[in-house]
């Protein structure tokens, strides 16, 4: 979490290298893609209305400002496209719209400052019915938002447990993720997404299954190891500046 945390305030990249040798090659690939910068000093400024905070936004740090949520998400590449999924809290409690407000991109380009903003501010709408909700929801956007997003977090948490020694924890946070994505997928029907929760989560929970199985010694290698590869993946999938 250090490491992550250093990279994301510095607007550099985090690197997990289990052999010392491919030092070369990731430090050519950095180089490489600080020579493709367009743009720096990258800030998304959302506003949010009463009583909503801005909980997750791609792993990246937020910080508040005059009633806004502000995020960094580093340099942007020449030709890059970048997507950030970001979880909103806010109040249930009554049935209404909530204005969130227009969300600001601020960067340095050639030098300048350079502002761009959303034509039409971000809005929620809090309804009664659940199949609304179900209905409203965009199939090849939350299926991306899941398998990148949510997974994500997921193993990053996961890789908290295995570093605490909580196996139980660990399988019943996959099994809660489980539960919770095929309840919705059962009505949007995403392969996508499918093929994550049959092939991905299986694969994750005989990975902690495996980590704690054998002698204390080779236990305590394994979890160190695990939890360091599953961070980094984590942090790839969520964070990753060379995504087109």
């Amino acid at each position: 979490m250090l490491m992550t945390t250093i990279a994301d305030h510095g607007a550099g990249s985090y690197h997990f290298l289990e052999n010392p040798q491919a030092f070369a090659h990731v430090f050519e690939d950095e180089l490489s893609a600080s020579r493709r910068v367009a743009a720096t000093d990258v800030k998304i400024r959302i506003p949010l209305g009463a009583g909503v905070r801005l909980i997750s936004a791609g792993g990246y740090p937020i910080h508040h400002e005059s009633e806004a949520a502000v995020i960094a998400p580093g340099n942007l590449l020449s030709g890059q496209q970048r997507t950030l999924y970001l979880t909103f809290q806010v109040p249930t409690a009554t049935e209404r719209e909530i204005l969130l407000g227009q969300v600001q991109a601020d960067s340095i380009m050639d030098g300048k400052p350079q502002t761009s903003a959303l034509a039409q501010p971000l809005t929620v709408a809090c309804v009664p019915d659940p199949a609304a909700v179900m209905a409203s929801i965009k199939k090849e956007t939350w299926a991306d938002q899941v398998v990148q997003e949510e997974f994500s977090q997921l193993k990053e948490s996961v890789a908290a447990d295995i570093r605490d020694g909580e196996k139980e924890r660990a399988q019943q946070r996959i099994e809660a993720y489980k539960t919770k994505q095929a309840a919705i997928n059962a009505v949007v029907g995403s392969s996508k997404v499918t093929q994550n929760l049959d092939t991905d989560v299986q694969a994750l929970r005989e990975s902690v299954d495996d980590t704690f199985a054998g002698p204390p010694a080779a236990v305590a290698a394994k979890k160190k190891q695990a939890a360091k590869s599953l961070q980094y993946d984590s942090y790839q999938k969520r964070r990753d500046k060379h995504q087109k």
